[in-house]
């Protein structure tokens, strides 16, 4: 891609490709209610977004934190997805193209991730698994605003 055609989001996801995906954090901590009372009211995670770039500009890291604050106990995902670019630089990516694409691609790439993950830490941690919803694309999204 020449550095004159202007960057889309389909440049973006062709010349894109996913590296890795890693855990930075997952815990579990138990709070004063014992996890053997009867189930309270749903409770809504918070998100966080990361955006990390190379130092080599070939490539950038997109980090979902999910935290969960319940009378149980807090809960914390952060899984990051690691992705390499081919003829793009990192930097030139315009924010606004880069956030859809953490929106549209990245952020369904990495809910199945903290689904399993927190799953896992709370079966340990409280005896059962806390089970995700069901998240459709435009459910979390991220904005200049809240994204860092």
């Amino acid at each position: 891609m020449s550095e004159v055609e202007t960057i889309s989001l389909e440049s973006v996801v062709e010349n894109c490709s996913l590296s890795d995906v890693s855990v930075f954090e997952l815990s579990a901590r138990r709070g004063k209610v014992s996890p053997d009372t009867e189930e309270g009211e749903a409770v809504e995670p918070s998100y966080d977004l990361q955006i990390d770039y190379r130092d080599a500009d070939n490539g950038f890291r997109v980090r979902l934190i999910t935290r969960f604050d319940t009378d149980l106990g807090v809960i914390v995902s952060d899984v990051g997805a690691e992705y390499v670019l081919d003829g793009i630089g990192a930097r030139s990516i315009p924010r606004d193209i880069l956030l859809d694409f953490v929106n549209n691609v990245a952020l369904m790439a990495l809910v199945p991730y903290v689904r399993q993950s927190i799953a896992d830490i709370t079966l340990r941690v409280f005896g059962s698994a806390l089970l995700m919803p069901m998240i459709r694309r435009g459910e979390i999204e991220f904005s200049e605003d809240n994204a860092d």
